[in-house]
């Protein structure tokens, strides 16, 4: 159902967030030829687990995605990213999609599983882009189906959906 609305934006959204390969090619090698910065007031790397710990203030920046955080844990396989943590008071990400328009989102825990390519938002979520959003205390993204879900056990809470016609009635655009 979300995938046939405009919620495939969040797929350039939340790859970027994850600093895995976005959907399409260009986008892909736009993200992959930007650095990847990550400040914080701290930091703690074990080479034995390939767990680094990023707290206090943590700021990821790529190209034009950008990740805001209390702390950050990053934990690789074989050299590559398998998770990626970040949780907050809340933990936000933004960034701007190929079209020019913003996208955000925002939870008490962002965890991404690169070798599921899922996303998931824990505790007070919201995903919007567009004006179009989605808000609840579990949301679920599945990044190679486009599939969205939230709500159910555990999450506490109703799920939250706005979406925005595509088309608003002339007498709307004159407000």
């Amino acid at each position: 159902m979300f995938r046939d609305w405009r919620w495939r934006g969040f797929g350039w959204l939340l790859a970027l967030l994850a600093i895995v390969p976005a959907i399409s090619s260009q986008a892909r090698e736009t993200a992959d030829a930007a650095p990847i910065k990550i400040l914080a007031d701290k930091v703690e790397v074990d080479p034995n687990t390939n767990v680094s710990v990023y707290s206090g203030h943590v700021e990821l920046t790529q190209g034009v995605m950008r990740l805001t955080a209390d702390s950050l844990t990053v934990s690789l396989k074989d050299g590559q990213l398998d998770k990626l943590v970040a949780s907050g008071s809340p933990a936000r990400f933004k960034t701007v999609l190929e079209d020019g328009r913003p996208a955000v989102g925002e939870a008490r825990e962002i965890e991404f599983l690169a070798l599921r390519q899922r996303l998931l938002l824990k505790g007070d979520g919201k995903l919007e882009e567009g004006g179009n959003s989605v808000a609840n205390d579990r949301i679920v993204f599945n990044l190679e189906t486009g599939n969205l879900s939230a709500g159910g056990e555990p999450a506490k809470g109703r799920v939250e959906v706005t979406i925005l016609p595509a088309n608003p009635p002339a007498s709307e655009q004159s407000r």
